[in-house]
């Protein structure tokens, strides 16, 4: 299939959402949210966050 690169993955459970989110080639950030966690805040440090950890993966 071509479907492309992933650019998010969630997964909402009774318990809450599990965030997945590419932070460069080597890593994939990981956030597991209260029920009543507001998404768009959660995806918009996520993608902050990835993007440092990438910077630091790149260093090494």
């Amino acid at each position: 299939m071509t479907t492309g690169t992933v650019s998010q993955i969630s997964v909402k459970t009774g318990k809450g959402t599990i965030v997945l989110l590419p932070a460069g080639l080597k890593a994939i950030l990981t956030v597991l949210t209260e029920p009543e966690a507001q998404l768009g805040l959660i995806f918009f440090e996520m993608e902050t966050r990835a993007g440092q950890v990438n910077e630091i993966l790149r260093e090494m």
